[in-house]
């Protein structure tokens, strides 16, 4: 709790009494003499540093103004519901990923089976529509497909929520009565922010079950990018210099040049499915490197133009994907103008200032540009994707409900 910063007054009362019962029950035993004393002094001892650390946890939720206390408590619960909703689509990426691995097993088999029955014709490896499949991956599958919508519906009511709340702020703050600023804004500013990252995340998480198999090498080296850069973030990121992130920066260059009209194909021309989740992983790893560069280099005076128009697009940009379409290309041209002006200022690649030396921090600035990229390639997918189809408990549904008739059979 107290690395994550994720509780409300509510998660810390049940602690506050344990520890009294707690304490209750050392002072009587070291009263009685029932135990020796080091053990009790060092019962005690252990007593007062979970104490210090129960205050420590509750000064920090005193900050929080009283107009404030319930939007922060409704955002905790919030992203405990968003987090469960995560671990489901782990699992079920997981599954998805060893149900995969299953297939290709069974395509070598039957390859290899269809090599030893007749040697002198060549074999072709099954294709996904040529190869029946089990009854049980297409129940699998089904199944697989249910469980998503389920979570989509499950999402949906939790976003709008989000989305009522974030349109609570003016300017980025919460007011209370009189128009005031309350104090400890950057809590529940940070809290909703992490909720809507939360979000995305669950949603590229469902679409990853689609990605088609030829974009699947993509995806797995943007994934391990993304793990490794995160790992980074915990261990090294004070430390970093831009040479040391080289490798993950050209690594993510090559990936973007493979795409044709930003969107990634196939040997033969067309785009398999997966285009989301790709540009988001794109985008983490860019915000990653950002974010990294950001605690170490130093951006010049020159670049901080530059710097803060990126950083206003992205905001803008980040409230589009936030509230979601229906959108069409003319919503997003503005921030294509601001992104191809920023663009069009580099020679050969660096941005060069005036004295036509080439400024301090470059690699931030580049890492900037590209998420704000790919941002704005998420927002394209999203605006190519078809409405989502509405999910339906079939528990809930009442097959016999008289208006789901036809008018004609009441006649």
């Amino acid at each position: 709790m107290d690395e994550s910063g994720i509780y409300n007054e509510s998660d810390l009362n049940p602690f506050h009494r344990r520890l009294a019962e707690l304490r209750n029950i050392v002072h009587h035993d070291m009263e009685s003499g029932k135990h020796p004393p080091a053990m009790t002094k060092l019962l005690d001892r252990q007593l007062n540093e979970c104490d210090n650390l129960l205050h420590k946890l509750q000064d920090s939720l005193s900050v929080l103004s009283p107009e404030l206390i319930p939007i922060h408590e409704r955002l905790v619960n919030i992203r405990r519901q968003l987090v469960a909703l995560a671990a489901k689509e782990t699992a079920r990426e997981v599954d998805a990923a060893d149900a995969h691995a299953e297939k290709l097993e069974d395509l070598k088999g039957l390859a290899s089976s269809q090599d030893s029955e007749s040697s002198e014709a060549e074999s072709k490896t099954p294709t996904r529509e040529s190869t029946p499949k089990p009854d049980g991956h297409r129940e699998k599958e089904g199944k697989d497909a249910k469980e998503g919508l389920r979570v989509k519906a499950e999402l949906k009511p939790i976003q709008e929520e989000l989305r009522r709340i974030d349109s609570k702020r003016v300017d980025g703050k919460f007011f209370g009565p009189g128009g005031t600023v309350p104090a400890s804004q950057a809590v529940c500013s940070s809290l909703l922010e992490d909720c809507f990252d939360i979000v995305q995340e669950i949603r590229a998480q469902d679409e990853s079950k689609n990605v088609a198999s030829s974009l699947r090498p993509i995806y797995d080296r943007l994934s391990e990018i993304r793990k490794e850069l995160e790992q980074l973030v915990l261990t090294h990121r004070w430390s970093l210099r831009e040479t040391d992130l080289w490798n993950y920066s050209l690594s993510l260059q090559e990936i973007d040049k493979m795409r044709v009209d930003g969107k990634f194909v196939d040997a033969e021309g067309n785009r398999p499915e997966g285009q989301y989740v790709l540009l988001y992983l794109l985008r983490r790893c860019y915000g990653l490197i950002y974010r990294l560069l950001s605690s170490s280099e130093p951006v010049s005076e020159e670049l901080m133009p530059i710097a803060n128009k990126l950083s206003t697009v992205k905001k803008c940009l980040n409230e589009v994907l936030k509230y979601g379409g229906p959108f069409s290309p003319r919503d997003l041209y503005p921030y294509q103008l601001a992104l191809h002006q920023i663009d069009s200022m580099r020679k050969e690649g660096k941005f060069v200032g005036v004295d036509g030396t080439i400024p301090e921090g470059q690699g931030i600035v580049m890492a900037h540009l590209n998420e704000c990229h790919e941002l704005l390639e998420m927002l394209k997918e999203s605006m190519e994707d078809p409405e989502e189809e509405e999910y339906v408990d079939e528990d809930d549904y009442d097959f016999n409900d008289p208006s789901d008739e036809d008018p004609e059979d009441e006649e």
